[in-house]
């Protein structure tokens, strides 16, 4: 039997409390897992506001910022 299990807007690591949703995945079993988008938070560059601020730290920094998120 297929079960499928959708996450949408999950924005990690930051708006989700991941320990009941890895319970829930344990006990559940699903066969399918499917992210609806907004997976990342990636608060460096997700705000329409941020423009002129993103132009002034330059692309190095910016992808520093992203890499250090993403270890997170």
């Amino acid at each position: 039997m297929d079960i499928a299990v959708a996450l949408p807007d999950s924005h990690f690591p930051h708006h989700i409390n991941t320990e009941p949703l890895e319970k829930y995945l344990t006990d559940l079993q699903p066969t399918h897992l499917i992210f609806l988008g907004d997976t990342w938070d990636l608060g460096l560059i997700s705000h329409w506001d941020h423009q002129e601020k993103l132009k002034e730290m330059g692309l190095k920094s910016i992808r520093e910022g992203m890499a250090k998120e993403a270890a997170a």
